[in-house]
């Protein structure tokens, strides 16, 4: 498929704080769902305490080690 138009790019994201609410939504969400018809989207959810924390104990989904 060749596709001489290129349309811009968005990369945004969230950090998991809890559920959703009427703030997510009129704070980011609609204005998502109108943006991806102009731009190649891509979310991501960003946790960065989940990547920087020291773990005291192992996160059930991690394999124990031998």
């Amino acid at each position: 498929m060749s596709d001489n138009h290129t349309r811009p790019r968005l990369l945004t994201g969230d950090r998991p704080t809890g559920p959703l609410h009427l703030g997510h939504y009129v704070g980011t969400l609609q204005n998502r769902v109108r943006l991806q018809h102009d731009y190649d989207c891509f979310f991501i959810i960003a946790d960065l305490h989940m990547l920087a924390e020291e773990w005291t104990r192992s996160p059930p989904w991690l394999p124990a080690a031998p």
